[in-house]
């Protein structure tokens, strides 16, 4: 157990066999109880086991090495590439700031208060402490907000609504300054204490226990279940237009027509089971930890809640670590971008690039199967789009490849007997090839291929 864990609760405590204290109410007249003619009682020292601490310390050297490495790589592949500077690109880029500051910080000041049972950071470590870490993680959950919003513009309402620079400016501002000013109490309530013994010097920092109990609720919410709502929201919206946009275009059961709305689901359900599995282990902590602090009666800080109040800290540190993967490597301009770096190619090194006379065009067309509805088309085989609208990250084609595309193109537009059918077919398909080439554009700028 340590000190500033305890702020309804004086010290007096009855050690157990099982490592753990129970913890005796609290009296307003013993706080001006006069200790310094006591010895300190080593009863209620707790030294943690060095493998323990080395334990820790080689779980977070990792973390902290990968999370400030992905974060400042995604950030120079922003900054140095100019057709990167987009609004969503800047969230992004923001996003990263505010989890390479935690991952810097945070663990840190987490592992000093968690080695030490006396506190050894001082009265400044004391009030930044609780106020740097709710204020850059409520930041980096408003940025996730902000990307949601920014997907959800891009492909269900119309393009003229989508974030401008402008306006990602001020989602920026807005989601440090709402940060800072939820966290600010985290300042103003806890207070750095020192307890005078007979032959020990006992600091602690000590909470406000009639306000932070109940503003807990608050940054939870914020944490949480205000972002939670908002991704689910904004996700399942696209999710929904996607579908219909599916259904009204394009026959559901081919494989290829489905391909861009697998990798939008897929993106999807993996941003929000990671949000889920990393952030509601906290949650849950804290919770008890509050309500068992409440019940003077049957509260105790035992070892089994001290490894899991670990435990939940780091995943919400790994969030941290593992967002520009996310929010970077879904997106095949970052990759590109990544793959070029000289530290990535180190440890990746890519295959061949293909060399193409560039004098040779692709097909502009190539058959894919019925279509539904049909259209005025006329004609049970459509010709449509070409494989650069449906799959952008195909590598480009040999000579030999195309040439066996132009094969299969000119049997399969021999089967219409006139001209003029022709001319219809290949009209009506231009006008299927460029919905859907701007369906595909705004899944693109919104990051999700």
């Amino acid at each position: 157990m340590k000190n500033g864990e305890v702020h309804r609760n004086v010290r007096q405590l009855a050690p157990k066999n099982d490592g753990s204290c129970k913890l005796l109410p609290f009296r307003q007249n013993q706080q001006k109880m006069n200790v310094s003619i006591y010895d300190y009682p080593r009863e209620i020292w707790v030294t943690i086991p060095f493998w323990e601490i080395l334990v820790k310390a080689a779980t977070f050297l990792p973390l902290i090495t990968f999370g400030i490495f992905g974060n400042i790589a995604l950030l120079c592949i922003i900054f140095t590439i100019r057709a990167l500077r987009t609004p969503t690109n800047m969230l992004i880029a923001n996003l990263a700031v505010a989890d390479l500051a935690t991952l810097i910080i945070c663990p840190v000041m987490f592992m000093l208060h968690d080695f030490y049972q006396n506190y050894v950071m001082g009265c400044v470590g004391c009030k930044l402490e609780g106020f740097l870490e709710g204020s850059l993680l409520i930041t980096s959950v408003l940025c996730l907000c902000g990307i949601s919003y920014d997907r959800l513009t891009a492909i269900v309402f119309p393009k003229k609504s989508r974030l401008t620079m402008r306006g990602v400016t001020v989602i920026i501002a807005c989601a440090w300054l709402a940060g800072f000013l939820l966290a600010l109490p985290l300042t103003i309530y806890r207070n750095y204490k020192e307890r005078q013994w007979k032959n020990y010097l006992e600091t602690f920092c000590a909470e406000n226990t009639s306000f932070l109990p109940q503003y807990w609720h608050v940054l939870i919410g914020a944490l949480v279940w205000f972002p939670l709502s908002v991704m689910i929201c904004c996700y399942s919206l696209i999710f929904l237009k996607l579908d219909r946009y599916q259904k009204r275009v394009l026959n559901r059961e081919h494989p290829i027509s489905v391909s861009y709305k697998r990798k939008v689901a897929k993106c999807l359900f993996v941003v929000l089971i990671v949000f889920i599995i990393l952030r509601i282990p906290f949650t849950t902590l804290v919770f008890i930890r509050y309500y068992r602090f409440l019940n003077a009666n049957s509260d105790q800080i035992g070892k089994d809640f001290q490894i899991l109040w670990y435990v939940s800290h780091y995943l919400m540190f790994l969030n941290a670590a593992i967002n520009p993967l996310i929010y970077g490597m879904t997106n095949d301009n970052f990759r590109k971008a990544y793959n070029k770096t000289k530290i990535w190619k180190c440890f990746w090194k890519s295959g061949p690039v293909k060399k193409v006379d560039p004098r040779k065009k692709e097909p502009a067309v190539k058959i894919i199967g019925h279509l539904q509805p049909r259209g005025p088309c006329g004609s049970d085989k459509f010709v449509i789009f070409s494989d650069w609208v449906i799959q952008p990250k195909q590598e480009v084609q040999t000579f030999e490849s195309r040439e066996t595309k132009s094969s299969q193109l000119k049997a399969t537009t021999d089967d219409v007997q006139t001209k003029s059918e022709r001319k219809s077919l290949y009209a009506c398909n231009l006008i299927l090839a460029d919905q859907f080439q701007g369906k595909q554009n705004n899944i693109q700028s919104a990051g999700f291929i």
